[in-house]
């Protein structure tokens, strides 16, 4: 059995997008720091599984394979497979070497790794470091629209005269872009 080695770093000085990009991440489970719980990025995957269908057994095996001796005196999550069950039933976990979860509930934050404490070491090292995040870029494709907007006019003042009669006391008009 393997150990899980951990440190706490500091929950207000990080994000879990600061994490995932500082750190080279490979997925990120992000939630809302005031309205959900968790946020966790996976680093340096290193087994994964997938198939169609029952998952549960490949699932247990995965786990086996990589379980580990965790000494956390709080439950914030420290590793296990993560990944995702389809509608129809496709499947796909992986394993993460290292990670970061953060609780945003108790305001805590845990880097560990399966490896040792110099990989630990490392980790946080290259966490602390300044990083300049991506450029965000947002490009706009060709806008279609079901109902023009002339149209659109003549349905509100049509849903305007039937409000007006007493017909109706609520309409909702919409279109699709």
């Amino acid at each position: 059995e393997k150990s899980v080695h951990f440190q706490e770093i500091s929950y207000d000085q990080f994000t879990p997008i600061t994490a995932y990009h500082a750190l080279k991440g490979s997925c990120i489970l992000e939630s809302s720091p005031g309205k959900d719980r968790y946020s966790f990025v996976g680093i340096d995957p290193i087994e994964h599984i997938s198939g169609q269908g029952d998952f549960r057994e490949p699932l247990r095996e995965l786990q086996k394979k990589y379980s580990a001796q965790v000494n956390l005196p709080s439950p914030l999550f420290t590793g296990g497979p993560i990944g995702y069950i389809t509608y129809d039933g496709a499947y796909f976990f992986q394993i993460y070497r290292s990670s970061v979860a953060f609780g945003h509930q108790p305001g805590r934050a845990v880097l560990s790794t399966l490896g040792d404490e110099n990989e630990l070491n490392a980790l946080h090292e290259r966490l602390i470091q300044p990083i300049h995040l991506p450029a965000l870029e947002v490009k706009m494709g060709d806008v279609s629209v079901d109902v023009s907007d002339e149209e659109f006019a003549r349905m509100i003042e049509k849903a305007k005269e039937h409000l007006r009669a007493g017909d109706v006391y609520q309409i909702v008009l919409s279109r699709t872009f």
